[in-house]
């Protein structure tokens, strides 16, 4: 599966990431959907695979080197991530 949106935590020591989803949007005509706390959509807490792909901006990095805030993309099964695809803009 995919799983696009901000990194909101990323803990090294345990490999873990977690990723915060976009909040829904309402389709045309409709009220919009209440608003999860901090404003965004879902959180998901991902074990990241020692062997996992990790890139930052096309750049090989260890899970060290992401940061909150960046745009990511990640495959996972489960709850356990084997690709992370950050990018800073």
């Amino acid at each position: 599966m995919i799983l696009e949106g901000a990194i909101t935590k990323v803990e090294g020591g345990k490999s873990t990431l977690v990723v915060r989803t976009p909040a829904p949007q309402p389709t045309q005509g409709q009220a919009p959907p209440p608003q999860p706390p901090q404003g965004g959509g879902k959180e998901m807490t991902l074990m990241v695979k020692k062997e996992a792909t990790i890139t930052l901006d096309g750049k090989k990095v260890n899970l060290v080197e992401l940061t909150p805030g960046q745009k990511v993309k990640v495959t996972y099964e489960g709850t356990t991530a084997s690709s992370v695809e950050a990018k800073t803009k």
